[in-house]
């Protein structure tokens, strides 16, 4: 099952009972992704046992899920206390970073949780030839653990790496 997002794509990969919806996108559409997962929040459209899955470091201290977190945290404090503003450095309300953080906020008020499939510490570094395939093998762990325990996943990530995500995840099913 395939279908168009305001550009990039969606692939949903039945995986045992839970499944893996990937978007792929670029650099550009992931604020109108990140707009539309936050409304399909809002309109009851995702299951609570939903975990959505950005690429971003779970543990990382470099625009990691800590920063996200922290800014999300910012947000919530704004948003609460309209006259004791913590200020946002200029441009960060454009940022790829901020509307991740509207998401985490949403996705948190309604039960879901969102994590970063970025693993840390991975054999190769960005240096090595092999650094992406390195990234790719810890996504597909990351989502197929998901999977197999009931959670339905959908994954926010680069369009480079849907295609060999998408034939790895399906070639993971087992047979029934």
């Amino acid at each position: 099952y395939q279908r168009r997002v305001h550009g990039s794509w969606t692939d949903r990969v039945q995986h045992h009972q839970g499944h893996v919806e990937l978007i792929g996108e670029n650099h550009e559409e992931h604020g109108r992704n990140i707009q539309d997962l936050i409304s399909r929040i809002e309109n009851g459209k995702l299951e609570k046992n939903t975990v959505i899955c950005l690429e971003r470091k779970q543990f990382g201290e470099n625009l990691g899920m800590k920063d996200v977190i922290l800014l999300s945290k910012i947000v919530e404090h704004n948003e609460r206390n309209q006259s004791d503003q913590i200020v946002l450095p200029e441009g960060m309300r454009e940022s790829p970073i901020y509307q991740d953080a509207l998401l985490y906020s949403k996705a948190k008020e309604h039960g879901i949780k969102v994590v970063g499939v970025e693993g840390k510490g991975l054999e190769h570094d960005q240096h090595s030839p092999s650094y992406n395939q390195c990234r790719e093998d810890s996504i597909i762990t990351t989502l197929e653990g998901l999977a197999l325990r009931h959670d339905n996943v959908v994954c926010v990530i680069g369009d480079a790496h849907v295609p060999r995500l998408q034939r790895t995840l399906k070639a993971s099913i087992p047979r029934r």
